[in-house]
């Protein structure tokens, strides 16, 4: 009787009709094709065997909600019929043409959920490069769309701003003639600089024009000194103009002058005026409405000084007989001939006022002051003090005074300690917050839970659970049933046998197993297995040697050694997804009733950077031929070897020859149904392919 062909029942249903099942039949297949569904629904699906008996188990339903997408592998560029479309199923070859319309590059690879895996061609850009680049791009980046390069006269991240001045072509890379400001090439000038004309400037306006036309004397506009007069004639200003607008129009005057046409001498020292007795702008250090007084001197009672000699004396920071020297750094007044300092600026003092004053009580005008001589404050500001209070109270003062001369605080907050309240006390000492420490020393009289020492500095390990450590060393008092170690900072095997609740499962200093191990395992820590040809897997627990003899068809102390030396089965081992491993192997030759005598089916899992040999009991696949593995460790290279045992002492077993495998990376599983029970499917195709509604899942293998 062939068992490896199984019959399965796809069970479909929208959410909204409820129970409303329908199904189709699926013959030794694991595909099924589903039409006829609604775009954007939810669809629930389960999966059940079938056989000659009667519908076996029923997965649990899963929720699938069916979205539009195409199934295009490749697109092709071919000569005669343009862009041809390389589907993954031949059902579905006519639908999903359309994914061509895609502009990937020319027989560039092209996945529906990744998109191109390449560049697009020239013009386009994004995931499908199904977008355009913007206007004036020639080539933009793929992820992006900014512009790699622009069309001529453009330039920018998107091709959105003309070239600057001198500069043309693509990306503004290229430079125009010698007397172009703007150009389209290099041999026509849309802008031509000044004194220039022509189609590529070549040109000379005549001397006058600042700009001209046609020809060099038909000006547009005027060199200063020189005005349009009507028609294209450049003329001269009045004598004294800058510039001007006619013959007796002056726009600006020359220095010194005013007028309508610049006719007036502006009074001495003056820049300029806009009469005899006012002016705008003086000489430097002269002011006054004719610029009449000597701005070096100190003005008294409010007349000003006109020689060049100060003989009121000079103003704040100034000295010498015409006041045009500095006083000293920081001096507010000094003696006029001999510079020495009278009065220092705010915050300074000291002989030459090159001391810096402390933090001293602001006086009533905002300012810091302090004896001229020693520097002394009157009083300090808030949180200073010392002579000088250039000293800072600290900040675990209760308040912001201290005392002015030792700076030690009335009290100190909480959780502060020492003469000034300068040292903070340990976060863990018993409710810190509001009691504090002790204040002179800092000394906690309790601690926190789990810390210990003087301190409370060091951290009691979480694995000494419900029970306290010591407050002077730390160590627990008990471990947790399950752990060891001084603080039981390490689990014991869990293959550590655990017959009696009250007796520790392993010893608290070297983690042996106390009870002994479960049964397949063996040595004092249980990390080594009995060997799978073992009878009923039983072996010692001190040597590994089998307790019970060996299964028929191997014999030595740890049943090893194949009496018959040869493999009766091969395995084939593929990867699946990121870290999920296929397991197949030979269909077992056998009658019914050896099938029936199968005892167990053990898939032994070796890990290179293990000693031990993790064996799967994969009995329950015995007649499906594979089995799928999860979560296998992508650093590591594997081994793996099927036996098959028999209840049939006489039955020799059916052992495999052992195959090593590497996982090679690859991205997360994307796997879109899971179904519970004894199948899953691994859904490496579940979409709608355009309006065809069809919805496409495969692949579904045996779990444990």
């Amino acid at each position: 009787m062939d068992t490896t062909r199984k019959m399965h029942r796809v069970w479909y249903s929208p959410v909204e009709d409820g129970d409303q099942w329908q199904s189709l039949n699926t013959s030794g297949s694991t595909t099924a094709i589903i039409g006829g569904l609604s775009q954007d629904e939810i669809y629930m699906i389960r999966v059940s065997s079938v056989s000659p008996l009667g519908q076996g188990p029923t997965s649990d339903p899963v929720m699938v909600t069916i979205q539009a997408l195409d199934d295009c592998l490749q697109c092709k560029l071919e000569a005669e019929i343009g862009f041809y479309c390389n589907c993954s199923s031949k059902i579905l070859e006519e639908t999903c043409m359309d994914m061509c319309r895609f502009r990937c590059k020319n027989t560039q690879w092209f996945e529906p959920i990744v998109g191109c895996l390449d560049d697009c061609i020239t013009g386009w850009y994004g995931q499908y490069c199904n977008m355009s680049c913007p206007g004036m791009c020639l080539e933009c980046d793929k992820v992006t769309g900014k512009c790699v390069t622009c069309i001529s006269q453009w330039a920018g991240s998107y091709c959105n701003k003309t070239c600057p001045e001198g500069l043309y072509g693509e990306n503004c890379s290229m430079s125009c003639s010698t007397h172009c400001n703007r150009c389209l090439n290099d041999s026509y000038c849309n802008e031509c600089k000044s004194g220039r004309y022509g189609e590529s400037c070549q040109e000379l306006c005549h001397p006058n024009c600042l700009t001209c036309i046609e020809e060099p004397q038909k000006c547009t506009s005027c060199i200063l000194g020189k005005f349009l007069e009507i028609g294209s004639v450049c003329l001269d200003c009045p004598e004294n103009c800058v510039s001007c607008s006619g013959r007796d129009k002056c726009i600006e005057c020359k220095t010194g002058n005013y007028g309508p046409k610049c006719e007036f001498k502006c009074p001495p020292n003056c820049i300029t005026c806009t009469s005899s007795d006012q002016c705008n702008k003086c000489v430097p250090l002269r002011h006054g409405n004719k610029c009449q007084c000597n701005s070096r001197c100190a003005n008294v009672k409010k007349q000003c000084e006109t020689g060049e000699v100060c003989q009121n004396g000079c103003p704040p920071l100034k000295m010498g007989i015409y006041c045009n020297h500095s006083c000293p750094q920081n001096c507010y007044k000094c003696d006029q001939l001999t510079g020495l300092c009278l009065t220092c600026v705010n915050g300074f003092y000291g002989t030459t006022c090159n001391q810096t004053c402390g933090h001293c009580k602001r006086n009533s005008k905002g300012g810091t002051q302090c004896k001229r001589h020693t520097g002394k404050c009157e009083e300090c500001m808030s949180g200073w003090h010392g002579w000088r209070c250039n000293e800072s109270c600290s900040t675990g003062c209760r308040t912001s005074h201290c005392d002015r001369f030792t700076g030690k605080c009335d009290s100190c907050m909480t959780g502060y300690y020492g003469p000034q309240c300068k040292e903070e006390c340990n976060k863990n000492c018993y409710n810190v917050t509001m009691t504090g420490c002790e204040q002179q020393t800092g000394f906690c009289k309790l601690c926190a839970n789990g810390f210990y020492g003087y301190s409370c500095s060091e951290t009691c390990v979480n694995y000494c659970g419900i029970y306290p450590c010591d407050k002077e060393t730390g160590i627990c008092e008990k471990c947790p049933n399950g752990l060891y170690g001084e603080k039981c900072n390490k689990r014991c095997n869990p293959r550590c046998h655990d017959s009696n609740t009250t007796t520790d499962l392993c010893d608290r200093e070297s983690g042996y197993c106390i009870q002994g191990c479960n049964p397949g395992w063996y040595n004092e820590f249980c990390q080594s297995s009995c060997s799978a040809t073992c009878m009923d897997n039983l072996c010692k627990q001190d040597t590994g040697l089998c307790l019970l003899g060996c299964v028929h068809g191997f014999n030595g102390d740890t049943c090893s050694q194949n009496i018959h030396e040869e493999y009766l089965l091969s395995l084939d081992v593929r990867q699946i997804g990121a870290k999920r491993v296929l397991i197949q192997w030979d269909k077992l030759n056998l009658t019914d009733a050896e099938l029936e005598s199968v005892k167990r089916v053990v898939l032994n899992h070796k890990i290179q950077s293990s000693t031990t040999v993790d064996g799967i009991d994969v009995t329950d696949c015995k007649t499906r031929n594979y089995f799928l593995l999860q979560d296998v460790d992508v650093n590591n290279k594997h081994t793996f070897q099927l036996v098959v045992l028999f209840e049939l002492r006489w039955k020799s077993p059916i052992i495999s020859k052992p195959v090593e495998f590497v996982l090679e990376p690859r991205a997360p599983d994307q796997s879109i149904l899971h179904l519970t029970t004894d199948v899953e499917i691994y859904g490496n195709k579940s979409l709608l392919f355009n309006s065809c509604a069809t919805l496409l899942f495969q692949d579904w293998f045996c779990k444990k």
